[in-house]
């Protein structure tokens, strides 16, 4: 099926310019723009088809005047258009000083006339070249001089525009804009969120930004950028902040180091092809001295004062305790209960000594290791396999190995009289054998009536592990069945049975998710994990356009109710709350699933 190709404006540059020298208002307006793919990739040195329209009224109001233009964009991805100088398509005199109007930007990138919708912006007000001659009186528009409690930005003789009352000559004298208080800027119908673009590729590659002087809280003399969390509430701690003495603070609003973070620290290998580095300068006039300190705190498994090295799988450990213990591949959990304690073989060349003295004799001897030669024989091993494969199968049928058509392997927790999977589903096959078709195009996914899976972001490398995978409604609900034998997807009801047991919904959230920060954000509220679900941010693929939203932040898990005809249960847990919620969504929503044993 055919991708829909779809386009953001990144800084969007609606600047209105006087560009004529007559007396008269300007019959054309410039217009800039940066066109972005819906990857954040620049589209360079394209042909696209832009039509620009004015409404009045309202965003959906009457078209007053429309006009198409057939740019190209630069090896930038910007286009530079003269708003009155494109190809008409509907003329009517109309009059900006008398109502609301709205600027309305529509493209189609392969230069045809199957336009998809950019925008709809208001015009606040009127540019002031277009009001010259009454700009001094006019309630919009600029003015040459601040009067106190007058909204409308000064004009400058040099061009520099200032808003609100003058910090000083010389800042209004620099800068070519200057804000005398608090800026918003808004996310407008781009997907991406807001931007702030320090352009400096002419000008040497430098960009400059001006900390704070003043005194408030929460971070006074500082560079201070901060984030909300889901629900919109002000982070305080989810923040960045250098202060005045080039401290650098990431989630924390007094560093007392050059950089002090408070969480924990991800780093990628970029293109080196060793991996992941982190370097730490023992040069000689530092004494040749490296220092790591482990933590001094910690949830759950990791415990006090201990020092952790692992795989991303857990699958390799070392750690060092409080006591000076140190274990190798204890497992998850593990504690050293030696000054070395390892699980596994110990190759070594040289000798081994006990209390400073060698030790003599042979080493399978000293550790009572058998000498296992004599078993190494294909008899022997073809026997073992035999009865590894026989009880493998008694235990898949009475539940103790939970087996996917996949041939993917699950732990399982009781909780109350209720058999739940530890982790979710990653099947590919319904139980009899039959493939689940893997949708990645998001058009394709909200046309489906049939049953489908995705990773998140379509990104198996990432996220397979251990999020599981995400499926529609179509694929828990067919009659194949993706659950093991002797599980299912749970009902509405089994829902709600595990949710009273741990005390109901308001407070059932914290007590099934996950501890700590690995794969949730903080604050991961109320998260124990006393239950031993495990439950995880697997996030979710929208109905709507098929994209993807809320790994880290939220859970969502199909239930075999239907709510009507269209749309079925999914039970949702978020990070900032501990409550669950339990709306529907439509079937072709994507979420994890959990499967729960049938008796």
């Amino acid at each position: 099926m055919k991708k829909t190709f779809t386009l953001l404006i990144g800084m969007v540059l609606s600047v209105m310019i006087l560009n004529a020298q007559e007396e008269a208002p300007p019959k054309a307006l410039s217009y800039k723009a940066i066109i972005r793919k819906s990857n954040g990739q620049l589209l360079v040195n394209k042909t696209v088809n832009l039509r620009i329209g004015i409404l009045q009224g309202s965003k959906d109001g009457i078209t007053v005047y429309s006009e198409t233009h057939q740019p190209t964009t630069n090896e930038f991805g910007q286009i530079d258009i003269e708003i009155g100088r494109g190809t008409p398509e509907i003329m009517t005199e109309f009059d900006l000083g008398i109502d609301e109007y709205f600027l309305k930007t529509e493209v189609d990138v392969e230069g045809g006339t199957n336009f998809q919708l950019l925008s709809v912006t208001q015009l606040l007000s009127v540019p002031y070249a277009l009001y010259a001659g009454e700009a001094g009186e006019a309630k919009n528009g600029f003015v040459s001089e601040y009067t106190d409690g007058d909204p409308r930005p000064v004009l400058h003789e040099n061009g520099n525009v200032s808003l609100g009352p003058t910090i000083t000559p010389y800042w209004d004298s620099w800068f070519k804009l200057n804000v005398n208080g608090p800026l918003n800027i808004t996310t407008g119908n781009k997907s991406w969120g807001a931007d702030v673009i320090l352009n400096a590729m002419n000008k040497g590659g430098n960009m400059f930004s001006v900390s704070s002087v003043g005194s408030m809280a929460p971070c006074p003399g500082s560079f201070w950028i901060t984030t909300v969390d889901p629900v919109g509430n002000l982070n305080y701690n989810g923040s960045i902040v250098m202060k005045y003495n080039g401290n650098v603070g990431i989630n924390t609003l007094n560093p007392t180091s050059k950089l002090d973070v408070n969480g924990a620290v991800f780093i990628e290998p970029g293109g080196q092809d060793y991996g992941a580095l982190l370097a730490l300068n023992s040069k000689p006039a530092a004494g040749g001295k490296m220092y790591i300190i482990g933590s001094t705190a910690g949830p759950a498994f990791e415990g006090q004062g201990k020092f952790l090295i692992r795989t991303e799988d857990w699958s390799s450990i070392f750690l060092m305790d409080s006591e000076g213990n140190v274990g190798i591949d204890l497992g998850k959990e593990g504690t050293p209960k030696y000054k070395l304690d390892v699980a596994g073989d110990i190759n070594f060349t040289g000798g081994l000594f006990k209390d400073g003295s060698p030790m003599s004799g042979d080493y399978n001897t000293l550790i009572n290791k058998p000498d296992l030669t004599k078993y190494a024989t294909k008899e022997y091993v073809d026997g073992l396999q035999s009865q590894i494969t026989a009880l493998q199968k008694v235990l898949e049928s009475s539940g103790l190995i939970v087996k996917d058509a996949d041939g993917n392997t699950y732990n399982t927790v009781t909780i109350g009289n209720q058999t739940w999977m530890k982790e979710n589903l990653k099947t590919t096959k319904y139980i009899n054998g039959d493939p689940i078709p893997n949708v990645v195009d998001g058009t394709e996914w909200i046309n489906l009536i049939t049953g489908a899976y995705c990773w998140y972001n379509n990104d198996a490398e990432s996220y397979e592990n251990p999020y599981g995978k995400l499926y529609n409604c179509y694929a828990i609900m067919d009659n194949r069945k993706i659950c093991p034998v002797g599980w299912h997807i749970p009902t509405l009801y089994e829902w709600n049975t595990l949710l009273n047991y741990l005390g109901g919904p308001n407070v059932a959230g914290g007590k099934l998710k996950e501890a700590g920060l690995m794969h949730w954000l903080s604050p991961n509220t109320g998260a124990t994990n006393v239950s031993g679900f495990t439950a995880l941010p697997g996030g979710r693929r929208l109905n709507t356009d098929g994209t993807f939203n809320g790994t880290n932040w939220i859970g969502s898990h199909w239930s075999a109710t239907s709510a009507n005809n269209k749309n079925y249960y999914i039970i949702d847990l978020f990070a900032a709350q501990q409550l669950v919620n339990i709306p529907s969504a439509p079937k072709v929503f994507g979420a994890s699933v959990r499967c729960l044993r049938d008796f």
